[in-house]
């Protein structure tokens, strides 16, 4: 990360919550965050992202977030999906 210096990382399953989560994101050096929190250790989505893009939450789930994101230097958007696909079958279905 610190060679590329993305706009936006997205991270999956993180199997962490609570404080520990909070103390991470305070340190990761994105200013902006959303996140999907884990159930136990597994699921969870965390969208962490610079002042350089506006994010706005359209659609979200437990196993999907859909956001559309804005690059403030030229207003371009688009629509992005992050899809966390449980391991457990009924679950994934209802996907």
């Amino acid at each position: 990360m610190r060679d590329i210096k993305p706009d936006m990382v997205v991270l999956v399953e993180p199997r962490i919550s609570g404080l520990s989560v909070d103390r991470f994101i305070s340190r990761s050096g994105f200013g902006n965050s959303y996140r999907i929190e884990a159930r136990r250790f597994t699921g969870g989505i965390w969208l962490l992202w610079q002042e350089s893009l506006s994010v706005s939450v359209e659609l979200c789930h437990m196993q999907f977030v859909h956001v559309r994101l804005t690059d403030r230097g030229t207003t371009d958007s688009f629509l992005f999906t992050v899809v966390y696909g449980s391991p457990n079958n009924t679950l994934r279905k209802e996907l």
